[in-house]
């Protein structure tokens, strides 16, 4: 990952974060008494400093040149890119822009402000989707419980940045507003891993538990005398 500073002459107002694939990019703003560029202060002044991907992007797209201009061949051509891609065009053009007088410079993951790197000890491990229960682990050991609305997907996913939990394009949940709503329960992810480490079974593990072959395994399997959690897979105490 590509760490970029977005500032202002000596002010800087957060951070670009851009994949390493290029593809991707969300935004950390510095939470402060700020004069923020436009598009920046319509999130700061509902309190919201962590931008995702797909707003960072439009935010992207506003300040690059399109694809559509007409010499954009050329364009490529002398920047030495194969193809378009708006975060390089991006980066190239150290995201300056006529709209104001922003612009990146590139620095090392070490170097972002002390508050960015508290900030970050709230991003997420992983989660658990438990009907309408959302348990989010995080990245400070802390686990949280969210009640989710009743119309939310069953197939969510964390992003790249670890920055939010995404159920569609309109239902998505960013690690803060998980981590300052979520109620606390005693379950740390390394009790998670701890307890699969302990706990789960694959076929060939349950055969030899249980004496019999792996074709035997399937047998009982297809006669409701084992069920597995998921494919080949199985919890330890069902099997005993």
């Amino acid at each position: 990952m590509r760490v970029f500073k977005i500032k202002e002459k000596s002010v800087c107002y957060g951070y670009l974060f851009v994949a390493q694939a290029m593809d991707k990019a969300y935004i950390e703003l510095i939470k402060g008494n700020f004069d923020y560029p436009l598009f920046f202060n319509e999130f700061a002044r509902k309190d919201i400093y962590t931008i995702n991907c797909d707003q960072t992007r439009m935010w992207i797209l506003e300040r690059v040149i399109p694809y559509e201009r007409q010499n954009i061949a050329a364009i490529l051509r002398e920047n030495n890119l194969k193809a378009y891609n708006e975060y390089e065009m991006f980066i190239l053009a150290k995201g300056k822009s006529s709209m104001d007088g922003t612009s990146l410079e590139e620095i090392s993951m070490q170097d972002i402000n002390e508050q960015i790197k508290e900030r970050h000890q709230l991003l997420i491990q992983d989660f658990i989707l438990d009907k309408s229960s959302l348990i989010v682990f995080f990245r400070n050991d802390a686990t949280k419980m969210f009640n989710l609305p009743a119309e939310s997907a069953d197939n969510p996913f964390l992003s790249e940045f670890r920055d939010e939990i995404i159920f569609s394009q309109k239902e998505r949940y960013s690690y803060v507003a998980l981590f300052n709503s979520g109620k606390d329960i005693n379950f740390s992810y390394d009790s998670l891993k701890a307890y699969l480490a302990n706990n789960l079974l694959d076929a060939s593990e349950v055969a030899s538990i249980k004496g019999v072959t792996r074709q035997n395994i399937s047998l009982q399997k297809k006669e409701g005398k084992l069920h597995p959690i998921k494919d080949r897979y199985y919890l330890k105490n069902d099997v005993l």
